[in-house]
């Protein structure tokens, strides 16, 4: 792990891009890799416990572009992908990751970190 101190934050994969994320579609892979790189940048914060104005910034970026990912992402597979159970087993996976982000914004506004 490298550390650095400062606006910035710890250094860490928690969430390593692996190449199985690839879809063979570059703007989704492009998204996954923004997607990968904000994951890994709220686990740097949390773990080096920064301000939390810098915290709730990146928490909203990923917010932001989870959304932004998710509808663009679906619009693709209403277009390619013939399976709707699939599709709707994704969309899925996509809620729960909304669900999540939403509950750690709800608990940071009555939880914060020490």
């Amino acid at each position: 792990m490298q550390c650095r101190r400062g606006n910035d934050v710890s250094s860490i994969d928690i969430f390593p891009w692996n190449d199985h994320f690839n879809t063979g579609l570059r703007v989704v892979d492009a998204q996954h890799r923004v997607l990968v790189r904000l994951l890994n940048e709220l686990a740097g914060h949390i773990v080096s416990v920064t301000d939390l104005p810098d915290l709730n910034r990146t928490l909203a970026e990923l917010t932001d572009y989870t959304d932004y990912h998710f509808s663009a992402e679906e619009a693709i597979w209403e277009q390619y992908m013939p399976d709707e159970h699939e599709r709707a087993v994704h969309q899925q996976w996509h809620q729960h990751f909304v669900d999540t982000m939403q509950r750690l914004k709800r608990e940071q506004a009555t939880k914060p970190l020490p």
